[in-house]
């Protein structure tokens, strides 16, 4: 009898054991998913700021096409609006307001 006390003991370690791990896996999990959401989010805002900076760059100094750091953006110009592709893909339009 004392031999099936200590079994059912050590199984019940065991069983501690095995659902701590659980829970650490899981924690583990998680926090590696949220840092790799945030990286994206931080990779995407980063090419935002450098479509932008490239943008002024092309407007300051009058150009209509500019490519540099991997991006390629155009600008449009009329009397009453700016927009700015890049990619052929609209990213801001500004439209002078009549007042």
């Amino acid at each position: 009898m004392v031999i099936i006390v200590r079994k059912k003991i050590r199984a019940y370690i065991l069983l501690e054991s095995l659902v701590g791990l659980a829970i650490l896996v899981t924690i583990t999990r998680l926090v590696i998913s949220e840092i790799n959401r945030q990286q994206s989010h931080i990779a995407r805002r980063q090419h935002e700021q450098e479509v932008l900076i490239l943008a002024r760059m092309a407007v300051q100094t009058d150009q209509k096409i500019l490519e540099a750091n991997g991006v390629n953006i155009r600008i449009e110009e009329s009397k009453n609006k700016i927009v700015l592709f890049e990619d052929n893909k609209e990213i801001l339009h500004v439209s002078k307001v009549k007042g």
